[in-house]
C-alpha cells in the first residue's frame, strides 16, 4: 500500500486516518502549536473506508426505491454492481485528487513510501523505488489508522484470485452483489456492511461472540440498530 507523508514546516504526520488531514490544514492556518500533519493513503479505499464507500453503493437502490414519493413511478429497481463501483470509485478518486491538490496549494509536502519512527523524531521513509529518505522535525504526529483483523485459516486470497473470505477492503473491490453474506463482528463496520448488502438484496447474516452486537455502544441506541436489522 503506498503511503503518503504530509509535511507543513517542522510538523512531520505518519498515519493514514483521514480525519487527521484536517490537523495539517489547521496547523497551515493558524500554525497550531500542537503537533500536526498527516499521513493518508490517497490512492486507497481506506482513506474513506468503509462510510462513504458503502453509502455510495447502496445510496442508488434507496433512491429508486423512494422514487414513488417524489411522483416518479418506474419498476422495482434492479442492482447493476459493477456499474454502482464504478461511480464509487469515481467518487473515492475525485475527493483523493481533490484533497492532493489542496495539500499542494498550502505547500504541503507529499513524500510517497512506507515510514518508520526513530529516535530524536524522525521519520524515515522507504520509498517505492527502493531508497529512503529521512525526516526530522519538531513535531511527529502518529496516525497509524488501522487494517482488518484476519482469523488464522480465514485468510483471503492474494489479489486477483477469487476467493470466498475476504476483508472490507477485497468487499469494497466487488463486482457483484452476493447471494448470501456472513459478516464476522458486530462491530461498527461490520454492521455498516451488513446494513449495505442487506439493502442490496443479500441475505446477511452476523456472527458475533459478544451478547450484542455494536459493544461499548449505549444499549439503546444499539437496540435501534438491532430493530432495523429484523
Amino acid at each position: 500500500m503506498r503511503l503518503v507523508r504530509f509535511i507543513h514546516g517542522d510538523r512531520i504526520a505518519h498515519g493514514v486516518a483521514d480525519g487527521d488531514a484536517v490537523r495539517v490544514l489547521r496547523g497551515t492556518f493558524f500554525q497550531d502549536p500542537v503537533p500536526t500533519g498527516e499521513e493518508l493513503a490517497l490512492d486507497d479505499v481506506r482513506l474513506l473506508a468503509p462510510v462513504l464507500p458503502s453509502k455510495v453503493v447502496a445510496v442508488g437502490k434507496n433512491y429508486a426505491a423512494h422514487a414513488a414519493e417524489f411522483g416518479i413511478e418506474s419498476s422495482a429497481p434492479v442492482v447493476n454492481f459493477a456499474v454502482a463501483q464504478q461511480r464509487k470509485q469515481r467518487i473515492v478518486d475525485g475527493i483523493v485528487k481533490s484533497l492532493t491538490g489542496f495539500m499542494t496549494s498550502k505547500k504541503i509536502t507529499i513524500v510517497q513510501g512506507v515510514g518508520s519512527l526513530g529516535a530524536s523524531r524522525t521519520v524515515t521513509v522507504r520509498c517505492a523505488d527502493g531508497s529512503t529518505q529521512t525526516l526530522v522535525g519538531r513535531h511527529v504526529l502518529l496516525a497509524a489508522g488501522s487494517v482488518p483483523r484476519v482469523i488464522p485459516g480465514f485468510e483471503p486470497a492474494p489479489p486477483g484470485v477469487p476467493s470466498a473470505v475476504m476483508t472490507s477492503d477485497e468487499v469494497l473491490m466487488l463486482d457483484r452483489v452476493p447471494a448470501r453474506v456472513a459478516v464476522i463482528g458486530g462491530g461498527a463496520i461490520g454492521c455498516e456492511f451488513a446494513s449495505t448488502f442487506a439493502d442490496l438484496g443479500s441475505q446477511v447474516t452476523i456472527l458475533e461472540g459478544l451478547p450484542k452486537i455494536l459493544p461499548g455502544l449505549d444499549v439503546d441506541l444499539a437496540n435501534v440498530v438491532v430493530k432495523s436489522f429484523k
